[in-house]
């Protein structure tokens, strides 16, 4: 798929805020998401529903729709930043403004839930879109360079595994593989959950030799292991080149002393496959995550724990 690169973020560019899921936790949730983007040098935007309510959402599906429409609508703004996560992006695929989006490359950013929109925009417009923290989260100074990096520059950007420094001049990765390699490939992923409940839609993502990037947050092994088997069973696991994990914060066996950690769960069926394999990347939802263009092809080394991007998203 070829895909045409997105506009890198100047100074003082208009940028749209939307919640297309749950609805921020408070209106100090906003002013604070606000502040993070005046620190960044952009000029916020916020949707007219963000602060609704309709159960745990931040509005209908209608409301919300039209907040992300309005602003790929309007030629005045450079990007949309998700504010929050939480299920609600899903609903509003079909509605979504896509022709508009494929003329005038706006990044979409956001993470967790909003991974089906960051996969369905790169999907059928063939532009990158950046797994980033979703507003409310930028919580870190490494999280917020990082951010304004991949937002800002046009040169390719790298990730590292965290590293152990054991002296002078001994560094070693803390990230885990059930089978070392190096691999090449389009960058894809994001939301484990998100990205599964893409299967079997007009959405659904191309895995073709593609390095598959996977977190969640806050989940039970269990559950998380029959998603990953659902991708494993349906030949999406297959198709990749390699696939990478985040940390999985607040993940666990939740009284169930007998299911084996994920890197047992995952690595099994990875090493069953032949593919290259990597956990604890800093991406996803904890306090240090790293932001990443998707669509953008890279080149992984399990054994040094980097990805390296050819290329920048932006031009």
């Amino acid at each position: 798929m070829s895909i045409a690169k997105a506009h890198a973020l100047k100074q003082n560019d208009r940028v749209g805020i939307v919640a297309p899921g749950a609805r921020p936790a408070s209106p100090a949730t906003v002013s604070y998401a606000m502040r993070v983007v005046q620190e960044l040098g952009f000029v916020p935007v916020i949707g007219k529903y963000v602060l609704s309510v309709h159960g745990h959402l931040a509005g209908t599906d209608e409301e919300r729709l039209s907040d992300l429409n309005q602003f790929v609508l309007d030629e005045s703004i450079a990007a949309i930043f998700c504010i929050t996560g939480g299920f609600g992006a899903l609903p509003l695929l079909r509605g979504i403004e896509f022709e508009t989006l494929e003329k005038s490359r706006q990044l979409i950013i956001g993470s967790d839930e909003n991974t089906a929109l960051l996969l369905a925009v790169h999907g059928v417009c063939s532009i990158p879109v950046i797994l980033a923290p979703n507003l409310d989260r930028v919580l870190s100074e490494s999280s917020f360079r990082s951010l304004k990096t991949v937002l800002t520059s046009k040169q390719p950007v790298t990730v590292k595994t965290e590293r152990q420094e054991l002296g002078a001049n001994v560094s070693i990765s803390k990230g885990y593989s059930s089978l070392d390699g190096v691999a090449s490939g389009t960058v894809i992923g994001g939301n484990l959950s998100a990205v599964l409940s893409l299967m079997g839609t007009p959405f659904e993502p191309d895995f073709e030799q593609s390095i598959l990037y996977l977190d969640d947050y806050n989940e039970r092994f269990d559950i998380l292991d029959r998603w990953f088997t659902t991708l494993y069973v349906a030949g999406a696991l297959k198709s990749t080149a390699a696939v990478i994990f985040g940390e999985f914060n607040g993940c666990g066996s939740r009284g169930n002393e007998s299911i084996l950690p994920l890197e047992d769960l995952f690595g099994e069926r990875l090493l069953e496959l032949n593919r290259p394999n990597l956990f604890g990347f800093p991406l996803g939802h904890n306090q240090t995550s790293q932001s990443i263009p998707l669509g953008i092809f890279a080149n992984l080394d399990t054994a040094k724990g980097t990805l390296e991007f050819a290329e920048s998203a932006l031009e």
